[in-house]
């Protein structure tokens, strides 16, 4: 029986967080295909990452509330959709991306009793953009948020090393996993050359 994932974002343009997912998506469908049934959840913003996800075949299902800017009343709201979302999709793994998906989404979890969750931190600039008392309400945020998912993915050591200094999580939360690229499609030796118009007398470096 396959286990039931649900990977949830805040955005849905093609920025460097919604690469990963998809990327880590796609993997996933295509080297364990009996392993994992898996859905997407984000805002409504018209974003290039739904139609490609579309194209392998998940469901994305959109939170209308669920937006970057913070908004008590919208965030709020985003809350409760999300929460309704994970209790009736009854997921045994929740992994959530970004900052405002990855705090709602993993309180959300945890308290519809979802057996595994996992944050992947995109980079830490929520905090590092600010200074005073914005970056230290941030900092409190990921440290209560943490609280909420068993683990912590981090893309390098320095960005673990951060979570140590501000306390967000523990060091039996945090594993290191580096951003992955899709694998290229073999190329025919010469189409390229023959493409841009390249003698063969010119060597192509690169």
């Amino acid at each position: 029986m396959k286990k039931r994932m649900l990977q949830l974002i805040t955005r849905s343009d093609w920025a460097g967080g919604q690469k990963v997912l998809y990327t880590l998506v796609y993997g996933l469908l295509k080297y364990y295909p009996d392993e994992f049934e898996i859905e997407v959840a984000c805002g409504k913003e018209n974003g290039m990452l739904i139609p490609e996800l579309e194209k392998l075949g998940v469901k994305v299902h959109i939170i209308p509330n669920l937006v970057r800017e913070i908004s008590p009343l919208k965030d709020l709201k985003a809350f409760f959709e999300i929460k309704k979302l994970i209790k009736n999709g009854k997921y045994d793994i929740v992994h959530v991306h970004s900052s405002k998906a990855g705090l709602l989404g993993r309180i959300a979890a945890r308290l519809s009793k979802v057996p595994r969750i996992i944050y992947t931190v995109h980079g830490w600039w929520p905090i590092e953009q600010y200074n005073g008392i914005k970056r230290k309400i941030f900092i409190l945020a990921e440290r209560f948020g943490a609280k909420f998912c068993d683990k912590i993915v981090l893309l390098c050591k320095r960005d673990m090393e951060k979570a140590k200094i501000w306390k967000i999580g523990k060091q039996e939360q945090y594993e290191i996993i580096p951003n992955a690229i899709l694998p290229a499609e073999n190329i025919q030796k010469g189409k390229l050359r023959k493409e841009l118009g390249i003698p063969e007398n010119i060597k192509i470096i690169g």
